[in-house]
């Protein structure tokens, strides 16, 4: 690898420059406070290249753990659990604070349903951070994206957890902050001319992968139009004499004596309506060497603790001479999975032909592997395909038999795990979500039983519910859950029709379901950002919802021909 991209030897450069203790779990690239005694733990985490967000602040008052992944990456499934599991036990509540970005979103909240489902992690929740206000009308599946006002929830939500605050009443506190939109975050880049003195290229908005802002205004070009600018997008939001906590945050390629000359523009025109009553400015969440400046307002009205949470140091004293390091054995996951899950399980009648069904299913998706790229390649990175065969050539190399098939609910979950361990992208933890759901119907309550119809179509609600609460969308968004849910519904209405009748119906259903994406406006994930799709005469339907009519269609056929 690059060493310029290696995030081991950054981790091991900073770990002697953090005045905190911490230990480093090298091969899952997690850095964990040492001899952190408090009930409540909390774990943060993304892609690195946003230093010292996140591993900077973990230590007193702020994080029990950071988990790190590769560049603008989110990190995996099994580093968050690696993460949760070197945090504290299963009995010890745990608060994952996640930045609005759909991998981290997504790989975060599959994590969660893993611990609480297998690994006894039964109190265990996400405070999402969504404090981007520069892009406005954001659809609801989406979200507001998360910014530098990560590191001042860190900072509140540490701090209560010190004090031994519930987590529930640290999540709670930390949530009603945007929901009322007491933290609010607007960041710009810019490029800057030192022999002219004049700054271009102004961007408002420019999100911290370097993803599009929301506006480039050739009129702004002075720090301080930008600042009024700035002042005007606030006001929308923030009562006038509010007691404002300000962050003013370098990107990462700001010199310091650029951010000073931006910081004596903007200040003024704060004090014209607000009260400061603490000021920061520094690089708090970069985005690698971005020219460029977020700044963060925190209202404090009527919760004026704030001020003294965010005062807290992290510090204590003078940094580790000799930082431990150590490594994280992950094939333990899979034995502690398997140990929690002892439970009694419902059997197939028939194995052999479930491992029929599914070696059909996986097959008809390998041959569509180049259709399905070119589908994917109108709206995002075209690698849906080549994604989904990865994952679907694993899971054929690894369920051989038919004993891997004799119980459902362990099929289900090694198929959650392996699909999120090597199937990868959104789609890998999409399919994670919606087996680890799925799974958890068919524990046997009356000794041995079966696994019946009815049984399958629980999964299938099981499912429907995690994702559309994961990937927060519903039917019509363009998405996998258009067929899913439509088979639900047709499932649930189909009570007299059995056999080779339910089996075409059903066939046809999910074929309509997700040719009918064609014509729907994206809603959820990275194609909802694009706002020139709304308009485009799109020529193919969602590759996610292509990808369900191929596999369920696989099943069916397969039925009708062995029946």
């Amino acid at each position: 690898m690059n060493s310029l991209c290696s995030i081991k030897k950054s981790l091991r450069g900073f770990l002697p420059t953090h005045s905190a203790p911490v230990e480093l779990l090298e091969n899952v690239q997690v850095v964990v406070r040492v001899g952190d005694q408090r009930r409540v733990k909390l774990i943060s985490g993304g892609g690195s290249g946003h230093e010292p967000a996140h591993v900077g602040y973990v230590g007193p008052n702020h994080l029990t753990a950071a988990v790190c992944g590769e560049i603008f990456a989110s990190p995996s499934v099994q580093q968050i659990l690696a993460g949760i599991l070197a945090s504290g036990s299963s009995e010890n509540p745990i608060l994952l604070i996640v930045n609005n970005y759909t991998g981290d979103w997504l790989n975060f909240s599959l994590a969660r349903e893993i611990a609480k489902n297998s690994l006894g992690y039964s109190n265990i929740e996400i405070l999402l951070v969504t404090d981007d206000i520069a892009i406005e009308n954001v659809q609801e599946s989406v979200g507001a994206r998360g910014l530098a006002g990560c590191v001042l929830t860190i900072k509140i939500a540490g701090a209560m957890a010190e004090d031994g605050k519930s987590l529930q009443e640290i999540h709670n506190f930390c949530s009603e902050l945007f929901s009322k939109k007491q933290i609010q975050t607007v960041g710009f880049t810019f490029s800057s001319n030192l022999k002219t003195g004049q700054i271009s290229n102004v961007e408002i908005g420019k999100g911290i992968h370097g993803e599009p802002g929301a506006s480039r205004d050739t009129n702004l070009s002075t720090f301080d139009d930008i600042a009024q600018h700035l002042l005007e997008i606030f006001l929308k939001y923030l009562p006038k004499d509010s007691k404002l906590i300000v962050m003013i945050n370098n990107l990462g390629g700001t010199s310091q004596h650029i951010l000073n000359v931006f910081t004596s523009s903007l200040l003024p025109k704060i004090k014209e309506y607000f009260q400061i009553v603490h000021l920061a400015s520094g690089a708090f969440m970069t985005s690698l060497d971005q020219e460029g400046i977020s700044v963060t307002l925190l209202n404090i009205n009527n919760k004026e603790q704030i001020l003294e949470y965010v005062n807290r140091s992290i510090s204590i004293g003078i940094p580790q001479p000799q930082p431990k390091i150590t490594t994280r054995d992950l094939t333990h996951l899979d034995k502690l999975i398997a140990e929690h899950d002892s439970a009694p399980q419902k059997i197939q009648r028939d194995p052999q032909f479930l491992e029929k069904l599914f070696k059909s299913a996986c097959n008809d998706l390998l041959k569509e592997c180049t259709l399905l790229n070119e589908m994917d390649s109108e709206l995002g990175d075209g690698d849906t395909g080549t994604t989904i065969s990865r994952g679907v050539s694993h899971l054929l190399s690894h369920f051989t038999n038919s004993a891997d098939f004799q119980r459902p609910g362990d099929f289900l979950r090694r198929l959650s795990w392996e699909l999120s361990c090597k199937m990868g992208g959104s789609s890998g933890a999409l399919y994670g979500i919606f087996f680890q759901a799925a799974s958890t119907v068919f524990v046997s309550t009356s000794g041995e039983s079966f696994a019946e119809f009815h049984d399958w179509l629980d999964a299938l609600k099981c499912g429907n519910l995690a994702l559309q609460k994961a990937a927060r969308s519903k039917r019509g968004d363009r998405t996998m859950l258009d067929p899913l849910l439509a088979i639900e519904n047709f499932l649930q209405n189909s009570s007299k029709i059995t056999g080779s009748a339910l089996a075409e119906a059903l066939l046809k259903i999910v074929t309509e379901s997700a040719a009918a994406t064609k014509d729907m406006i994206p809603r959820a994930g990275r194609a909802a950002y694009t706002t020139s799709t709304v308009n485009k005469n799109l020529k193919y339907p969602d590759p996610g919802a292509y990808a369900i009519a191929v596999w369920i269609g696989g099943l069916t056929k397969c039925f009708l021909e062995t029946k």
